[in-house]
């Protein structure tokens, strides 16, 4: 345990060869990237059935999509400020995950355009959070080789909302109605926050005593 925390909190400078450690962090966090932007891609597909379902039309559409990106512009400069003032970024990313899962799961169950479109955004704030944190944590942990990390967390990210998300969320929509579909998307980001806090629960009190 004590291995995989220092994999993931270790953002000490080395030299430019990427190290068993920085594979471990790398994959870690492109993989949590793609889990986030999975939850937050599925805007496109479920905007629609959101507003099908309530008889509105392709106006509530791009007003919910325009609100999602909102509050997620909104977001990355504070969590930047945030990230860049906290030593244990690992307690971060693990809060993104439930911010996010938690936020998706429960827009299902409002009663209103309003307050469907409010729990939405504050779904997309937590995967906006990520980001700046991840990145922030990348570069000063390989910062000879921060344009390639960083590709590759944005690969991840974009494996997550342009293919994964369209795919599974339209399988999903041909069954299910769309608070179904989207409760069953928050399964990955739920999972990673669990996994998450398995992996740094030890470490994250230890800094919290501190």
């Amino acid at each position: 345990m004590s291995g995989t925390h220092s994999k993931l909190n270790s953002i000490e400078p080395e030299n430019h060869r990427i190290t068993e450690n920085h594979r471990f962090l790398l994959g870690t966090l492109a993989t949590g990237h793609l889990i986030n932007d999975w939850v937050a891609g599925t805007i496109w597909l479920i905007a629609p059935a959101i507003v099908a379902s309530m008889g509105f039309g392709p106006a509530e559409v791009g007003l919910i999509i325009a609100i999602n990106g909102v509050a997620a512009g909104l977001t990355y400069v504070p969590a930047g400020i945030i990230a860049d003032r906290t030593r244990n970024s690992g307690l971060l990313m693990l809060i993104s995950f439930w911010w996010v899962a938690i936020g998706y799961f429960l827009s299902t169950f409002m009663p209103s355009f309003w307050l469907i479109t409010l729990f939405l955004a504050i779904g997309v704030m937590g995967d906006a959070f990520w980001h700046p944190v991840a990145t922030g944590v990348l570069v000063k942990t390989i910062p000879k080789r921060r344009a390639q990390v960083l590709g590759i967390h944005a690969m991840g990210g974009s494996v997550g909302a342009e293919i994964l998300a369209p795919i599974s969320i339209g399988v999903l929509l041909t069954y299910f109605d769309w608070q179904s579909s989207l409760q069953i998307a928050t399964i990955p980001a739920f999972f990673m926050g669990v996994l998450f806090f398995i992996q740094l629960s030890d470490f994250i009190f230890a800094e919290i005593i501190k």
